[in-house]
């Protein structure tokens, strides 16, 4: 139940993505400063989910901390 939310979650976030970003291209001039924007956040997003999965031994200092 929990993994079919997260699919129908996953598939409206491409969706609406995709429609900003047709949007954007739409208005081309002013709608490229969108985009840098967009392609900004996603850089941060990917750099912070890398940090995230690669900090396994941060995991396990928090998690004996709270033991």
């Amino acid at each position: 139940m929990e993994k079919i939310a997260y699919i129908i979650l996953i598939i409206a976030v491409v969706c609406w993505l995709i429609a900003m970003i047709a949007g954007m291209i739409a208005v081309f001039p002013v709608g490229i400063i969108g985009l840098v924007i967009m392609l900004a956040f996603g850089l941060l997003f990917a750099k912070a989910l890398k940090e995230r999965l690669v900090s396994k031994k941060e995991d396990r200092y928090s998690k004996d901390i709270e033991k």
